[in-house]
């Protein structure tokens, strides 16, 4: 059946192969084969000033990739402190707590702790401490807007 077929088919898919490998020529001797010449000095000449160009021309984009991975390592530096200062904000938030609304004496001292609270921020920012009156800030917002 279909085994004695394929079989078949092999077999006559060999026999032809062996047909065509018979009629090729004798490949020549190795001694008789061409030797590998090494390059004729204005060519290798030619190679070393194209290695030499394209290094030249590579080095900008080199020197622009280290910048920006010098940029995405601060960047991330700074995302990771932002995300400090708001996880320090969030827990501080939790253990403030506002006055009820129509508590017009609990609104006064809020108002006051605001103000106090912003001349802190002016002070910092005023000094260069940026970081102090973002982290001021932030947990201010998030313990007051709850």
């Amino acid at each position: 059946g279909t085994i004695a077929a394929v079989r078949a088919e092999v077999q006559s898919f060999e026999a032809a192969l062996r047909r065509l490998t018979e009629a090729l020529p004798e490949p020549p001797a190795a001694s008789q084969c061409p030797q590998p010449r090494p390059p004729a000095p204005e060519l290798e000449a030619a190679r070393r000033r194209f290695v030499a160009e394209l290094s030249s021309a590579v080095a900008p984009l080199e020197r622009e990739l280290d910048e920006l991975a010098e940029s995405v390592r601060y960047t991330g530096s700074v995302l990771e402190s932002c995300r400090a200062i708001v996880e320090a904000a969030e827990v501080e938030a939790k253990r403030v707590v506002g006055p009820a609304v129509g508590d017009v004496d609990a609104q006064a001292a809020l108002f006051e702790r605001f103000m106090d609270e912003r001349a802190r921020i002016s002070a910092d920012i005023s000094v260069g401490r940026t970081r102090d009156a973002l982290e001021r800030a932030l947990v201010w917002d998030a313990g007051h807007h709850l």
